[in-house]
C-alpha cells in the first residue's frame, strides 16, 4: 500500500503568458524497507550462536550450550523484535528526507493542501511516514514471529508454518 500526497503548484503570470506546473503526487510506500530489516536482524541475533558453535563444537559447557540453543530462548525473540523494528525504521529513514523534500516543494511554489509550506510540510510528511513505518514494522513482526513461534511446537511440521507465511503474504 501507499499514501499519495498531492502537491499543488501555483501558476505564475508573466506578461501575456501563464506559467504553471501540473499538480504532482508523492507516493509514500508502506513497505519501503522491504525484507532487508528481516535479514539484518536475523543475522545479528544468530551471529553469537554461530560463532560459539564454531569455536567450541560438541562441548558440554553450559554457557556454550546456551549460546548454541539461543534460538529457543525467549531472549532471542525479544532481541529479534527490537532489532527488526530498529532496522525497519533505519532503512526507511535513509531513503526519505522530509526536510529536503519540503524545501524543494516550497522552492518551486508548491504546497500540500491545508498545510503551510516549509517546516509544517516537513513535519506533516515526517508524521505520516512514521505512522506508515510503524505499520510496516508491525507487519514484519507478525510475518516473522508467528512462524518462528509455531516452529517451537513439536507437533507442527515445517509445511504448516510455511503455509501460514504464504497466507499472510497473500493477505497483506
Amino acid at each position: 500500500g501507499e499514501k499519495k500526497l498531492r502537491i499543488l503548484f501555483s501558476k505564475k503570470t508573466v506578461g501575456m503568458k501563464q506559467y504553471g506546473m501540473q499538480n504532482q503526487v508523492i507516493p509514500l510506500r508502506v513497505a519501503q524497507a522491504g525484507i532487508m530489516p528481516i535479514i539484518y536482524a536475523l543475522c545479528i541475533t544468530l551471529l553469537p550462536a554461530a560463532i560459539v558453535a564454531m569455536v567450541t563444537p560438541g562441548t558440554e559447557n553450559v554457557i556454550s550450550a546456551g549460546f548454541v540453543n539461543f534460538r529457543t530462548s525467549i531472549l532471542f525473540y525479544v532481541a529479534f523484535a527490537i532489532l527488526l523494528v530498529g532496522f525497519t525504521s533505519f532503512f526507511s529513514m535513509i531513503q526519505f528526507n522530509p526536510i529536503d523534500m519540503a524545501n524543494q516543494i516550497k522552492q518551486y511554489g508548491g504546497y500540500i493542501q491545508g498545510i503551510r509550506p516549509g517546516k509544517p510540510t516537513s513535519q506533516y510528511m515526517m508524521n505520516t511516514y512514521t505512522n506508515m513505518n510503524i505499520a510496516d514494522a508491525a507487519y514484519l513482526l507478525v510475518l516473522c514471529l508467528v512462524p518462528m513461534l509455531l516452529g517451537l511446537i513439536p507437533v507442527l511440521g515445517p509445511a504448516t508454518y510455511v503455509g501460514i507465511v504464504c497466507v499472510m503474504i497473500a493477505g497483506g
